[in-house]
């Protein structure tokens, strides 16, 4: 098949998990092999088109500003897609990633046609609640800006009513779409995520010599890897991993983008700066060392539509804590591969993340166990297969 896969994240420009999922999911469709072609914005890469993996990258000119790059790229999409469909011929299926391809009404896309939903904005707002001061921001998830598109076209809504199959990360997401827009079960997929296991080992000399660079030692190490923003919940595990640190040897590693002041900030208020080590972004050589050297990974977050960190973390032998919300819990099994925790409750945090700290012959084995469980559970060319299935119903169903 001829697939045209429309996303404004793509390696290397990578923001979260459905940047991860478009670079995995089109490399995989590309090796089962079908002509796949990414259309997303071009952030100061000097091809417009490219092979990348197997797979034909088309990147639209922007203008690289941060409140006009979104706007900016919609519309360049429309013309630059109208211009490759005219000389490709057509294409079998149009695949949106989020509300990427907002802009492409029905009356340029005339082919099947596909969104995947991560998790909705309007979920976000209602469970956030947003105050004045991060409405004032205008820009990011909890902008203005995004506040006034959810309460009046909610593009979510628009790329979801208008497309012939719907894919999303977990049981949790599909009814929240269900309720929320009021649509059938059956237009509705649910596609969990997936991971490269062997992407994440690493040797004991290699984890011996990051402990070393990071000057651990022997203490128990956490791991948060997400945004820094309110969503992901780093000040709820900071204020826990203060009540850690007490009775704990322990140190907080902090991996991921965004107000790094903030929440330094915060650490210092709390006493703990010396235990807190923010790294900023980082490649994913030293992400795969990060996982290797921690003794626990913490998600944090208010909501997830799935949590590819989740599986990446125990992919390389980690016990997880997190909290018990939206899809997570059709990840994580509380008492199985770590523990839940359903309040938002920083002593409770705590607690999980001390049973850890306190027992660590069974994180480790919990961390084994948990590997395993991945590896026969979840994978990308399981999700590719998968989403290869439904495009194939749409195509029959055309003729």
């Amino acid at each position: 098949m001829r697939i045209c896969f429309v996303s404004m994240e793509y390696p290397p420009f990578v923001a979260g998990g459905a940047g991860v999922y478009a670079g995995c999911l089109c490399q995989e469709l590309a090796k089962l092999g079908h002509e796949v072609h990414v259309v997303t914005p071009r952030f100061g890469c000097k091809n417009w088109e490219r092979l990348e993996k197997g797979v034909i990258v088309h990147r639209v000119p922007i203008i690289n500003r941060r409140l006009l790059w979104v706007p900016c790229y919609w519309l360049n999409l429309r013309n630059y897609y109208v211009t490759l469909k005219k000389g490709l011929g057509g294409f079998d299926v149009v695949h949106g990633n989020v509300n990427s391809d907002l802009s492409l009404g029905n009356d340029v896309v005339t082919e099947p046609r596909v969104v995947t939903i991560h998790h909705l904005g309007r979920t976000t707002f209602e469970k956030m609640k947003p105050s004045l001061l991060e409405l004032s921001s205008f820009g990011g998830e909890l902008g203005l800006a995004s506040w006034i598109e959810k309460n009046t076209v909610d593009f979510d809504s628009v790329v979801t009513r208008r497309a012939d199959k719907v894919i999303t990360v977990s049981d949790f997401c599909k009814q929240d779409i269900v309720t929320k827009y009021n649509l059938p079960h059956s237009k509705i997929s649910v596609i969990q995520n997936g991971i490269y296991p062997n992407e994440y080992v690493c040797s004991k000399d290699d984890i011996e010599m990051a402990r070393k660079r990071m000057r651990c030692n022997d203490d128990f190490l956490v791991l948060f890897v997400g945004r820094l923003e309110r969503r992901k919940g780093l000040s709820l595990l900071l204020r826990a991993f203060q009540l850690v640190s007490k009775s704990e040897r322990s140190k907080l590693i902090v991996v991921g983008s965004g107000k790094q002041a903030l929440y330094r900030r915060l650490a210092a208020s709390l006493n703990i700066e010396n235990r807190v080590i923010f790294t900023g972004v980082i490649d994913s050589a030293t992400l795969r060392e990060m996982y290797g050297i921690c003794d626990l990974f913490v998600s944090s977050s208010y909501l997830e539509g799935f949590g590819i960190t989740l599986l990446e973390a125990m992919a390389s032998e980690k016990p997880v804590v997190a909290m018990n919300v939206g899809g997570i819990s059709e990840v994580v099994k509380d008492g199985v591969h770590g523990k839940l925790v359903s309040n938002m409750n920083c002593n409770e945090l705590a607690d999980a993340i001390l049973y850890f700290a306190e027992n660590r012959k069974s994180a480790r084995r919990i961390g084994k166990q948990n590997r395993r469980y991945v590896i026969e559970n979840f994978s990308w060319s399981r999700n590719a297969k998968l989403t290869e299935k439904l495009y194939e119903s749409l195509a029959q169903a055309e003729c």
